[in-house]
């Protein structure tokens, strides 16, 4: 059996459509096909444990609904079963890494969202598939989430409006256990993948599937050449300005910031968070 996992609540709601769609493709094929709303799926876990191992899920979402499942089913063995990926999202910055693997409009990803890192935080722990970042980017991204209009220009206006009230910060950083101070901070992030913010190459060089993360730090920078570098992190030219960008490989670090930071994990915020401790898996 195919099951349709879909998440109604995803790209304002066209994700339902696509479902309908591949419902209707797998029927016309004569394949058996059942289509599920996430938002009726208790627990996941539960679910998946359910299925034979030659069923198949297919997720129809974007980085929103597989942050949420990756962090449902973390450290549970889903067996032999097949999960897939049919792009339907906003961001889509998973699906960017991946989409060279792509087949008949899929994309297998039960081997990258079973084995993702962990961001242990106010005695929490999440896992993230993407980014894990604290600082202007994570405000930027609460500022875009609580907007209610979501176009190009009213992105840039929140991110100008981020940028110009934002409040540098010290970072201390325990990169594989040896420390580094960074002043005058505008953001830091981890990253598994290369992309996050929707398409911003953050860290061209990372390899999802490598035991190593890449750690980006932006400081000791004025407002008007942050603006100008920013533009740059879509095409990864970022990583240039060498004097500003710090890149290092790593597989575990620890971050402490002098003042409380907003924080994203694969675009959810977390508010006031000062230190994070994030391991690949």
């Amino acid at each position: 059996m195919n099951y349709i996992l879909f998440n109604p609540l995803s790209n304002g709601g066209t994700c339902i459509q696509k479902a309908q769609e591949l419902e209707k493709q797998f029927i016309d094929n004569n394949r058996e096909v059942k289509s599920i709303s996430l938002l009726d799926i208790i627990n996941i876990s539960e679910f998946i444990d359910s299925l034979n191992d030659d069923d198949v899920i297919i997720i129809v979402g974007g980085d929103g609904t597989l942050y949420h499942i990756a962090n449902e089913i973390a450290d549970f063995d889903v067996k032999s079963i097949a999960i897939l990926l049919a792009k339907a999202g906003t961001g889509n910055d998973f699906y960017r890494d991946v989409k060279n693997e792509e087949k008949d409009g899929f994309v297998r990803i039960d081997k990258y969202i079973t084995k993702t890192p962990t961001c242990d935080f106010n005695e929490n722990i999440n896992h993230f598939n993407n980014s894990c970042g604290m600082g202007v980017d994570g405000d930027i991204c609460n500022r875009v989430n609580k907007s209610k209009k979501k176009s190009a220009i009213h992105y840039l206006i929140n991110c100008l409006k981020a940028v110009l009230k934002f409040n540098r910060f010290t970072l201390t950083a325990k990169i594989d256990g040896e420390e580094h101070i960074f002043e005058k901070v505008w953001f830091t992030t981890v990253m598994k993948g290369k992309y996050f913010g929707g398409g911003m190459k953050v860290a061209p060089n990372q390899d999802r599937n490598s035991d190593e993360l890449t750690l980006v730090i932006v400081h000791k920078v004025c407002t008007f050449l942050l603006m100008c570098i920013l533009p740059t992190i879509y095409s990864g030219k970022h990583i240039k300005f060498k004097k500003y960008v710090q890149v290092f490989k790593c597989k575990e670090v620890e971050l402490k910031t002098s003042n409380p930071q907003f924080m994203e994990l694969d675009g959810d915020i977390f508010e006031k968070v000062s230190n994070i401790k994030v391991k690949n898996s």
